[in-house]
């Protein structure tokens, strides 16, 4: 459902972004693309930069409506569970059984009164904090194949866009520890006669600054 909103209000987020790139926050938003890290993050397009603020709005409106549903519920199967042939009533219906199956899942745990008088991992689940924990964790060691990966598809983007032809690249290892760049299998193809290379190198190394990396900038010195 959250997808099929993003894409309904695609215009809405285009014209934000607009708002945002070219209004009063210019000055903000210019200093945020050129940031180390969220310069990777596209949000020099009107519809990204738009639809993170759309998307925030939605995401806390949809927040507060689930939350105060599912408080609304636990109330009300609370003053349920305090009329016994009240409650086996509704547990006899295979039809209120699947809702709440379907929108609660299986059965938890506790009574009713524990759930509401629990305050620990809310808003902030304890086992969600450890996920982001450990995501970072394999994010820090998996790093310098994650940043090969995003350096060879930046790479041969931006040599096609510039080249105006075919760009075949075998291979990219970019190790931001040790500053370095490898390119291997690099052709780029003439744009008047693609049977022929403008230029072709089987091996190419190269030191890379660490902030300009970071800004999404490379400069080659010949």
């Amino acid at each position: 459902m959250a997808k099929l909103v993003s894409l309904l209000v695609v215009p809405l987020s285009f014209q934000v972004g607009r708002f945002l790139l070219e209004g009063p926050t210019e000055g903000l938003f210019a200093a945020l693309v050129n940031a180390p890290v969220l310069a990777w993050c596209g949000l020099e397009y009107y519809a990204v930069s738009g639809g993170l603020l759309v998307g925030l709005v939605l995401g806390l409106v949809a927040g507060l409506v689930i939350a105060r549903s599912v408080s609304a519920f636990r109330r009300r199967m609370l003053a349920v569970a305090a009329n016994p042939g009240k409650l086996s009533e509704l547990a006899s219906k295979p039809l209120a059984r699947f809702g709440i199956w379907l929108f609660f899942g299986k059965p938890a745990k506790g009574t009713w009164e524990e759930k509401l008088a629990r305050r620990v991992g809310n808003p902030i689940r304890i086992w969600g904090a450890v996920l982001i924990a450990l995501l970072l964790v394999g994010f820090w060691f998996g790093q310098k194949p994650l940043a090969s990966s995003l350096a060879q598809r930046g790479m041969q983007a931006g040599l096609e866009r510039a080249n105006g032809a075919t760009v075949d690249l075998g291979g990219v290892e970019l190790d931001l520890q040790e500053s370095r760049l490898a390119v291997s299998g690099l052709a780029l193809a003439d744009p008047n006669a693609l049977g022929q290379n403008l230029f072709q190198a089987d091996a190419l190394e190269a030191d890379v600054d660490q902030a300009d990396f970071l800004r999404r900038r490379f400069h080659f010195t010949v």
